[in-house]
């Protein structure tokens, strides 16, 4: 009878052990996963994947309003400021242009002074103060 009950005893213990050593391994294997693995971090917010989808990437940056595209587009873009009141071309067109300034020469030698004269400047009454143009013959010396 004492050896039948060492027998059972031995039983259960082998079965308590066995049972142990199985749960053991896949409790192990679960808070490694599920927990702390390697898997699950990639997979989570800290993961690569993750932080190279998030707002702190550089594609996101990149799509962000800082980024050089979108700079290109706004108004402090050199193409935009091109096309903006001080470009090459306003000034070409505007008031200062040296059409205009030949213009007014053209105008102001052939009206207010005589043919071959040129205006320096007004008197005190308003009126054009004209002088010759000296023919430079330094070239044929």
């Amino acid at each position: 009878m004492r050896n039948l009950i060492d027998i059972r005893n031995l039983i259960a213990a082998v079965l308590l052990l066995g049972s142990g050593i199985v749960l053991a391994e896949p409790a192990t294997d679960l808070d490694c996963i599920k927990c702390v693995g390697t898997a699950e971090i990639d997979a989570e917010a800290v993961g690569e994947g993750k932080l190279k989808d998030d707002a702190v990437t550089r594609a996101k940056i990149k799509d962000s309003a800082i980024d050089t595209s979108k700079l290109k587009n706004n108004a402090v873009v050199s193409s935009k400021i091109a096309a903006q009141a001080i470009n090459t071309g306003k000034i070409k067109n505007g008031a200062v242009t040296v059409g205009k300034v030949v213009s007014e020469l053209s105008n102001s030698i052939d009206t207010y002074c005589g043919p071959g004269d040129y205006v320096v400047g007004k008197d005190e009454t308003g009126n054009y103060v004209c002088e010759a143009v000296a023919a430079d013959l330094s070239y044929f010396d």
